[in-house]
């Protein structure tokens, strides 16, 4: 296998970074895998980059990007395969809850299919919430699947990838883009292998579960994205209205069916259906015109500040 270059998004991560990163390269190493690392600061607001440059001082395998502010994980992950230069590419988290005891078998998988694409996942637990968290914790990421086209908590961004995938992504000239939608979307097949949840090194068996505010978090961040938040204040005055109508309307029936006057609630009831088609409507034109007028200003997906480590240190 030829050398393997591993693109790491950070932020925030001062306390931990030196240590973690040891693990990461002392792992890859006892498994015989050459690797080099490309670790992108995403804007962190703390002592990170002083940290990662004094680390990059003093490894000759260990190359730092730094991004002028936090532009996003998905942009600090694409800054990183833009900069990587080795014939196979390997996003990782830092926190080592990406455990680097599963690149070999992700290698292993790429060999032996001749894959371009191999994702790792948790292997699938039997002691997940059911009742009210399950309904609302479903509903959540579908809104979020719908608005963004892929699951977040399904796949994972743990991916191991050809040169022919990383210049493929770089094509895309997106100001907000999603690395695992656009890995997705390209068409490459995605093979995928699993890991023990104890694989990972910080891993806490007794971990609650995702909490529902995250996951809400999460599917609104992914509908702005989508639609922008005009076009998602026409949607939910939308859904008002649809709600108003919906309750002038059995209002109607119930007034009807006790023989009173009904046609108060009934033109109501018409009226509010009305506007929630004409804002439904209002609201698909403002996505569409959003959506075109990110296009036509092109902005960048992330602007980078500084580089350190390697080739990045000569003149």
């Amino acid at each position: 296998m030829e050398k393997l270059t591993v693109v790491i998004p950070i932020r925030n991560e001062h306390l931990t970074l030196r240590g973690n990163m040891a693990k990461i390269s002392a792992i890859l190493s006892r498994d015989g895998i050459e690797a080099d690392f490309m670790v992108v600061d995403d804007g962190s607001d703390d002592s990170t980059w002083y940290e990662l440059r004094t680390i990059t001082e003093r490894s000759g395998n260990i190359f730092g990007i730094r991004l002028s502010r936090s532009f996003g994980r998905d942009a600090a992950i694409l800054a990183g395969l833009e900069h990587a230069g080795s014939p196979f590419c390997l996003v990782m988290n830092s926190d080592l809850s990406h455990p680097p005891g599963a690149v070999k078998e992700m290698l292993k998988v790429m060999e032996l299919y001749g894959a371009d694409l191999v994702e790792a996942v948790p292997e699938r637990g039997g002691d997940e919430k059911g009742g009210v968290y399950a309904f609302f914790s479903g509903l959540l990421r579908g809104i979020a699947r719908a608005a963004s086209g892929f699951d977040r908590w399904e796949g994972s961004d743990f991916r191991l990838m050809t040169r022919k995938v990383v210049l493929a992504l770089r094509h895309f000239e997106e100001d907000t883009p999603s690395f695992r939608r656009l890995t997705d979307w390209s068409g490459f097949p995605v093979y995928r292998c699993e890991y023990a949840p104890d694989e990972s090194e910080d891993n806490d068996k007794n971990a609650p579960a995702i909490p529902l505010a995250v996951i809400a978090g999460a599917a609104l961040r992914a509908v702005l994205s989508r639609v922008g938040r005009p076009p998602l204040l026409a949607y939910v005055s939308a859904l008002l209205c649809l709600a108003g109508a919906t309750a002038s309307g059995v209002a109607a029936i119930a007034i009807a069916s006790e023989g009173r006057e009904y046609g108060l609630s009934c033109l109501i009831s018409v009226i509010l259906a009305l506007g929630a088609l004409i804002l439904a409507a209002m609201g698909v034109n403002g996505a569409n015109i959003s959506r075109l007028r990110n296009g036509i200003r092109r902005r960048p997906a992330y602007l980078i500040s500084d580089k350190t480590g390697g080739v990045f240190n000569k003149p």
